[in-house]
């Protein structure tokens, strides 16, 4: 099998005991699955390089010069082990290689240009390409305006580390429970931008949104199947750390973007389907929403984005 194949996403493997393969499912972009008759040389190799990465149930990365970059999820079974393989692409530092218009490409670019504070959020379901625009969207932001980032997740799902543009990246990979010691830590780091990969536990999302209180600017992905849902969710699970968290949301959030991958013909596209932009000062409307908890209400301040 060619794992550099376009628009392979990821691959489910059943591992036996012994570490041989039992069994291989490719599914493409578009949602299509079919089992692989023979991986080969490579499959094999990915895959004794995905056990030797998570001997045990949990998370990780492959980085390969062989087979390329795949994030890990192992799973135990009765009669061994279950992989899923999601294929990491590389990182442009090119919005419009995404596929999005030029003036989506202009506002985001702008929320991380000079004196922009607060956090992005990008919002979408699984496989719906977040991770891939908040990656891009990081590297734009030090190509255009320089600076240092970090980069916090769990595990890194793209290979940012090192210099971009005039600027650089700094990728840490921290565990789950992790992202409280992050924004500490990223509080002493003088750095222009913090990226932290999807937090998925309500304490490291109370994290994210006490990092944006910060200073630089903070950007971070979470599920939504919408903008407005997406947020709710998102808000909530910090409320249920800290009470609190409704107004520092309020006052930390910038802009918040929901997205998914549309397919076409020849290739994917991502498509920014809502986006909302809040005001500057404490008493913007869809701020006071927010702090009130009334998140439901910001449905007239949010635009569709698909025509731009």
């Amino acid at each position: 099998m060619d794992l550099a194949l376009p628009g392979l996403a990821h691959l489910h493997v059943l591992v036996d005991a012994a570490g041989a393969i039992r069994s291989a499912h490719a599914t493409m972009s578009g949602g299509a699955c079919a089992p692989v008759e023979d991986g080969g040389a490579l499959l094999d190799a990915l895959v004794r390089e995905a056990m030797r990465v998570c001997p045990g149930p949990g998370g990780g990365r492959v980085a390969d010069d062989r087979v390329g970059l795949w994030r890990v999820e192992r799973y135990d079974t009765a009669q061994g082990a279950a992989l899923v393989l999601v294929r990491t692409p590389s990182v442009t530092d090119r919005l419009e290689d995404l596929g999005l218009p030029e003036a989506v490409c202009r506002m985001l670019e702008e929320l991380g240009g000079p004196a922009r504070r607060g956090l992005v959020l990008v919002l979408g379901d699984m496989n719906a390409g977040k991770s891939t625009l908040a990656a891009t969207l990081l590297k734009r932001w030090l190509v255009r305006h320089g600076g240092i980032a970090f980069a916090w997740a769990d595990p890194p799902e793209h290979d940012l580390d090192g210099p971009v543009g005039s600027g650089c990246c700094i990728s840490v990979n921290i565990a789950a429970e992790q992202y409280g010691d992050a924004v500490v830590a990223a509080r002493r780091s003088r750095a222009r931008y913090f990226y932290f990969g999807e937090p998925r536990l309500d304490p490291a999302i109370l994290a994210v949104v006490q990092a944006s209180l910060s200073g630089p600017v903070c950007l971070s992905t979470a599920h939504g199947a919408g903008l407005i849902p997406g947020l709710i969710a998102f808000s909530a699970a910090a409320a249920r750390v800290d009470s609190r968290a409704y107004e520092q949301l309020a006052s930390g959030l910038a802009a918040a973007f929901h997205v998914r991958v549309e397919s076409g013909v020849r290739r994917s596209r991502l498509v920014v389907t809502e986006h909302l932009v809040l005001g500057q000062g404490h008493g913007d409307t869809g701020r006071s929403h927010i702090r009130a908890g009334n998140l439901g209400q910001l449905g007239n301040l949010i635009r569709p984005l698909r025509a731009a």
